[in-house]
């Protein structure tokens, strides 16, 4: 029973990873499309990293506790 719930577990993880780094590509995507059509102030384009920061710092912990199973 403990294998099941590990095994469902490390799923639901790599799921939420897997949505995370979509995230994160998105929002690098988004960043580029923005500042190829608009003009960006220097204090959005920190905003947005730190975003971006933010999000990886998500992945990384969710990845850490994913192999820490």
């Amino acid at each position: 029973m403990d294998t099941v719930n590990t095994d469902a577990k490390i799923r639901d993880l790599e799921h939420i990873v897997q949505e995370k780094e979509r995230e994160i590509q998105m929002l690098r995507e988004n960043i580029h499309n923005y500042n190829v059509s608009n003009p960006v102030s220097e204090e959005r384009m920190v905003k947005l990293e730190r975003e971006v920061k933010e999000i990886e710092g998500l992945v990384r912990g969710l990845t850490a506790e994913m192999l820490d199973l």
